[in-house]
């Protein structure tokens, strides 16, 4: 169901701290590794791969201001080549008005009902397309509109104009965490990756907006009925996680002796 993380740094962070939390996070997904970052000079770059994204010796890509991370578990039907190769996030987004990054976990099985779908597409390479009419004044409500439309499941981060958009399904369906790490803001599918220190999950129906100093939210829509994946709690999750603040391993202790 795929690993995503986000972080906004005040320090500059190497690639390989992006590459360490991509690689604490592939018990989420193996298909493919993604990373886009902007560096302090404001140039962005990426970095894609089939296969485990190997450190890097040299001392380049070392001020690094925003970083996302993507491990990809594929759901979709076309397992070409090629596919995998076009599927792989962050996936990057770009009408005549506006361009952006996004990552995604989770699925959307009824993205037929929003947009025209393609079948040969994965749902994430569909659903980005609801934003083809969106331009610079309208993007913050455009975010706003998908959380009231799109209804599950997805935890998606969206890199625009140098700020994180966190955005978790109005059901909270798939995990997602704010926090710190070493006093940088980010974002993650799972809570128990090294040096991160948790603030909250991040809401179902919420948008939370993070910038170099601080994080606040944009949205949140109230919705009594919330949904859980059981394959989280049994498959998908590092033991050492918790999940609505239960330890994963205790869950699956309990589930064992029941």
């Amino acid at each position: 169901m795929c690993g995503i993380f986000a972080i906004y740094s005040n320090k500059y962070i190497h690639i390989n701290e992006l590459i360490s939390i991509q690689n604490q996070l592939k018990h989420r997904g193996k298909d493919s590794y993604g990373i886009t970052f902007i560096t302090q000079n404001n140039e962005k770059q990426n970095i894609k791969s089939l296969i485990p994204i190997a450190e890097y010796n040299e001392n380049i890509y070392n001020n690094i201001k925003i970083g996302l991370t993507h491990n990809r578990y594929s759901t979709t039907n076309n397992k070409s080549h090629q596919g995998f190769l076009d599927e792989i996030q962050p996936l990057y987004f770009k009408n005549k008005n506006i361009e952006f990054d996004l990552i995604h976990n989770g699925n959307i099985p009824n993205v037929h009902q929003y947009i025209t779908y393609d079948e040969n597409l994965s749902d994430t390479q569909n659903i980005i397309t609801f934003f083809t009419e969106t331009n610079a004044n309208n993007f913050e409500n455009r975010l706003i509109e998908f959380i009231n439309t799109v209804q599950c499941s997805y935890s998606i981060i969206i890199l625009y104009k140098n700020y994180l958009y966190v955005l978790r399904d109005q059901y909270g369906y798939k995990p997602l965490y704010l926090g710190t790490i070493n006093g940088d803001y980010c974002a993650c599918s799972e809570d128990s990756i090294e040096n991160f220190v948790k603030i909250r999950s991040v809401k179902p129906g919420e948008i939370i907006k993070i910038n170099s100093t601080s994080y606040n939210t944009l949205y949140e829509k109230t919705n009594s009925l919330q949904l859980k994946c059981i394959f989280e709690y049994i498959y998908f999750m590092n033991e050492k996680s918790t999940y609505n603040n239960q330890s994963v391993y205790d869950i699956r202790k309990k589930l064992g002796k029941n």
